[in-house]
């Protein structure tokens, strides 16, 4: 069942939800409050959707440690396309890292910078489950490539990874091959 709350939809389905449109509800606050009351009904989660919402740093922070407080058991969180930046991405590291049955992330179209890359690197090295990670069109550049590598070398289920449109020059994939050489898990980097 759908539901319609001020001008965006929640789509309740098997333990999933998702969340779009509430950046037409104008204000942070505005958002902000129409938010709390989404997230309100969000234990039990095992996938989580808030793309397309452009919830910024401290609104995707916000939403995440609210609801992985509650779910610690979520399986699968999308933020995209959300103006999330290097200071969301830190508040919200911590909030991932205890989700420890994470197995999808996508993070993609955001602006993450290398800092951000960074700090979701904090993240990462506890989620040991992950299987997918999304970072496309994340401005992460060489220096992000660089962190995401050291990283990765621990990583035995991450199975697929998008960093396309990263700006990640021909010199920083030879100075971080473990990204972008070709998996020997069968996996898929692209």
């Amino acid at each position: 069942m759908t539901k319609r709350v001020a001008s965006f939809t929640i789509v309740p389905k098997d333990r999933a939800m998702t969340m779009r449109g509430a950046d037409q509800l104008g204000s942070a606050a505005a958002r902000m409050a129409q938010l709390d009351g989404f997230l309100a009904a969000s234990s039990g989660l095992s996938s989580l959707d808030l793309t397309l919402n452009n919830l910024g740093d401290e609104g995707a922070a916000h939403a995440t440690s609210r609801v992985l407080g509650r779910n610690t058991r979520l399986q699968e969180l999308q933020l995209r396309e959300n103006m999330l930046g290097a200071p969301g991405m830190q508040l919200l590291a911590a909030s991932l890292a205890a989700c420890r049955d994470l197995v999808r992330l996508d993070v993609s179209a955001n602006a993450l910078g290398p800092a951000g890359v960074r700090s979701l690197c904090e993240a990462l090295g506890k989620l040991r489950k992950l299987e997918g990670l999304g970072l496309a069109s994340n401005q992460m550049g060489d220096a992000g490539a660089a962190h995401l590598a050291g990283v990765l070398e621990d990583s035995h289920a991450l199975r697929h990874l998008n960093l396309q449109w990263n700006d990640i020059t021909a010199r920083g994939s030879r100075s971080s091959p473990q990204i972008l050489a070709p998996d020997h898990r069968g996996g898929h980097v692209w």
